[in-house]
């Protein structure tokens, strides 16, 4: 990819050493070969011949002009040559190109090394992944090949692919001058991988394959110049005692040492210290690939104190000025100060800026000073940290506005209401703020209007923000609570903020107050199609009495006309806050309490429409794997010939694209009618046995795990990543991203409502 975007936007000539031709031309005179070279030019694969780096030092201290080679390749280059020394040195500037993160994958800007330094903290709650979801994950790893693979890959696919990858990269086509026995190089290898982020004692090794210790090491150098390994060296020991001796060795990706242990009958998820093991080299692998981006730049070491106790930290990043951030990974789903006693050992020792434990929960938070428990999700949510800043002093605990009015207040009760401000971070930046404005100059106008006071809390700042707002919509006595969502396509996109939307509407409605959901419109969401029209978080959202502020986009904000929008809105808080003190609250219009006989017979009509639509629906995704299948990918580089083949495809995806399109569609409006029972089932829960209610949740559990399609994710990257070669295939991915978008909305819908009946 990024050699197609350097002959894309920069005019780069591309050659390859991989074509049997080109080499040998190259080998006969290299001199000559790069002299007739079209400047600028990437060299791939230029670790097949080892005389280019000393003649390419020679050919380009002649030239005027700097950035004239890209050399690229799946081994380490140049690192022979002169003596051993690199003749590239102080010519060229060295990138290592990780496998794929779960942060780019994602599609973020920025590094998380950077905000793991200076970023603002944000307490809260976010997504847990089970243990499945991330063995799943690190069975694939990162490389983009088994990412976005050129057809559905089984297990089986997968596995075979990676011992064939394997076989290749150790023989002597990847590094001719290597000199391996592919089956020693293999079991050294082999014995590596299957003791992932395990501290290297070469000796021990050896004697455990019969091999002497300078050809272990000889090995590992090897498999390191081919990006198989990487090590950590200890930052307890003497710089001059470091080269593999005691280091950390950690598989390039994950998937290789998923692999090895698997091949070797270890069931990970049963084996909790191999499961434990694999999350410490993911995490490491992760912010190590993070690092070569960064602004800050840092060295990458593990701790461990040689002592009675011997203390240990799991990665350390050090940056220019000597700042320490120490890093723990831990397999639980809890932790406590305990878990950062290494970290705490290390602050002790050599000073501490930031520590930080992964574990596997689903929430931030403060367990020491300066030390934070983070998720693993943290790897790939945006919205775990706010704005980078190189300041060293410590993040605020949260952000919250309060407008006081004159008289003094005795307690947080007495506020009118809480306004929870839902939004996408990069809505607000690319609104250059306008977003956080206009909820605090609402606070502010409502005080004006009232003589009463707002409390605001913004986004995610409170660690306690579900719990708060829950517990208000239950209590009578305390401030009404709003969820004021900030509706943009991102907004409808994001994931945080669609179960927000589920969760809080349910539990309004629960609550019987339906009309505490607020959205405020900043894009006009009928023009887009980034959700379907019958997305359970869209219709949510346009069943309220939503507020369109649209205008606030071009409006200067000490105009007239943005001073009136905003009162409008301070109006419509004030008119339904009266309605909730009034007589009766908040309920629904006026209307015949329906008969309880007849919401029962409604919802199971319903839901057996409902089991129809879903069962149709996996039936056309089943007909688009079928379609794949049964139509081999392109795997030549002729565009041309590319071309042909997707039209191909296309047209068969084109009937199977369409019944699911039919299928989506169908089950949207399926939904839709059961939702609206449940709606009225939950705000009438108490009229109905437990022993029914709990069946109903049980049902809705039952429904997610049948929108549960394997695949479904990585066959809709594989059709978006093609969609943008070939025309032919938009229309498919178009369809599978409806189909996914609906999936995730029912499933969060329906456990929204478990939520809310769990509640009663």
């Amino acid at each position: 990819m990024m050699r197609q975007q350097l002959q894309q936007e920069r005019d780069y000539d591309y050659v390859s050493f991989a074509d049997e031709a080109t080499l040998r031309r190259a080998e006969e005179d290299v001199r000559g070969w790069l002299a007739r070279l079209t400047r600028p030019t990437i060299i791939d694969e230029a670790q097949l011949l080892p005389s280019l780096p000393l003649a390419l030092k020679e050919h380009t201290d002649a030239l005027s002009t700097d950035n004239q080679f890209v050399l690229t390749g799946s081994a380490s280059i140049g690192r022979k040559g002169l003596g051993g020394a690199d003749p590239l040195t102080r010519r060229a500037q060295r990138m290592t190109m990780h496998p794929l993160t779960r942060w780019e994958l994602a599609g973020h800007p920025g590094s998380l090394v950077d905000r793991l330094f200076d970023g603002e903290i944000v307490p809260g709650t976010y997504r847990q992944e089970n243990d499945r979801q991330l063995l799943d994950r690190l069975r694939i790893g990162g490389f983009p090949l088994y990412v976005f693979p050129k057809s559905v890959l089984t297990r089986g696919d997968l596995r075979g692919r990676l011992a064939s990858d394997l076989t290749m990269i150790l023989s002597d086509e990847v590094m001719p001058d290597i000199g391996f026995n592919v089956v020693k190089a293999r079991s050294v290898l082999d014995a590596l991988l299957r003791r992932p982020g395990g501290i290297l004692n070469a000796t021990d090794l050896g004697r455990q394959l019969d091999l002497d210790k300078r050809t272990v090491e000889r090995h590992i150098d090897a498999f390191g110049r081919l990006f198989l390994l990487q090590w950590l060296p200890n930052l307890a020991t003497e710089g001059r005692r470091q080269s593999f001796s005691r280091a950390k060795i950690h598989a390039s990706d994950i998937a290789f040492a998923v692999d090895a242990l698997e091949r070797s009958g270890i069931d990970i998820l049963d084996q909790r210290e191999y499961f434990g093991q694999l999350l410490e080299s993911h995490v490491v692998n992760e912010l190590r690939a993070h690092a070569e981006w960064a602004d800050v730049r840092t060295m990458a070491h593990y701790w461990r104190k040689a002592s009675a106790t011997n203390p240990e930290v799991d990665l350390v990043f050090t940056d220019d000025m000597q700042r320490h951030v120490a890093i723990e990974i831990k397999a639980s789903t809890r932790v406590s100060s305990a878990d950062a006693a290494g970290i705490r050992a290390f602050r002790a020792s050599r000073g501490l800026h930031r520590g930080f434990v992964f574990y596997r929960g689903s929430e931030i938070l403060a367990i020491d000073d300066d030390v934070w428990a983070v998720p693993f999700s943290l790897l790939d949510d945006v919205s775990s940290f706010g704005p980078t800043t190189r300041s060293s002093g410590p993040a605020p605990e949260r952000e919250e506005l309060i407008i006081n009015s004159p008289a003094p207040r005795s307690s947080r009760d007495d506020f009118d209401a809480s306004l929870f401000v839902s939004y996408v971070h990069a809505d607000n930046d690319a609104q250059k703020g306008r977003i956080i404005k206009f909820a605090r100059d609402l606070a502010e106008t409502y005080s004006f209007l009232y003589g009463r006071d707002l409390q605001i809390f913004i986004d995610r700042d409170d660690i306690g923000w579900g719990d708060d707002w829950r517990k208000r919509l239950g209590n009578e006595i305390a401030s009404t609570a709003f969820l004021l969502a900030n509706v943009t396509p991102r907004y409808l996109r994001s994931q945080a903020c669609r179960q927000e939307v589920l969760d809080f509407a349910s539990a309004a409605r629960a609550a019987g107050e339906p009309r505490l959901l607020l959205p405020l419109l900043w894009v006009d969401i009928d023009a887009t199609d980034v959700v379907p029209k019958d997305d359970p978080v869209r219709q949510r959202l346009l069943d309220t009495q939503w507020i369109d502020v649209k205008a606030v986009r071009a409006l200067q904000p000490d105009s007239i006309e943005y001073e009136q929008l905003v009162e409008r809105v301070a109006i419509r808080l004030r008119s339904t806050l009266e309605a909730r003190n009034a007589p009766g609250k908040m309920s629904e219009p006026a209307a015949e309490e329906p008969d309880l006989i007849d919401l029962v017979t409604s919802m199971n009509g319903h839901r057996e429409q409902l089991d129809e639509a879903v069962r149709a629906f996996t039936s056309s995704f089943d007909e688009i794997g079928s379609a794949f299948r049964a139509e081999p990918l392109p795997q030549t580089a002729d565009m041309h010939a590319a071309s042909t083949v997707f039209a191909r495809i296309g047209q068969r995806l084109e009937e199977p694209s369409a019944s699911l399109i039919a299928a989506t569609e169908e089950l949207g409006e399926a939904w839709q009618r059961v939702d609206s029972d449940i709606s009225e089932f939950v705000r009438l829960a108490s009229a109905f046995p437990r022993a029914t209610r709990e069946e109903l949740s049980e049902s809705l559990a039952g429904l997610s795990r049948a929108l549960d399609q394997p695949g479904i994710d990585q066959m809709e990257t594989i059709v978006n990543m093609m969609s943008g070669i070939s025309r032919q295939l938009r229309p498919t991915g178009r369809a599978l991203g409806g189909a996914l978008q609906l999936v995730r909305g029912i499933s969060g819908s329906a456990q929204a409502w478990r939520t809310a009946l769990e509640a009663q």
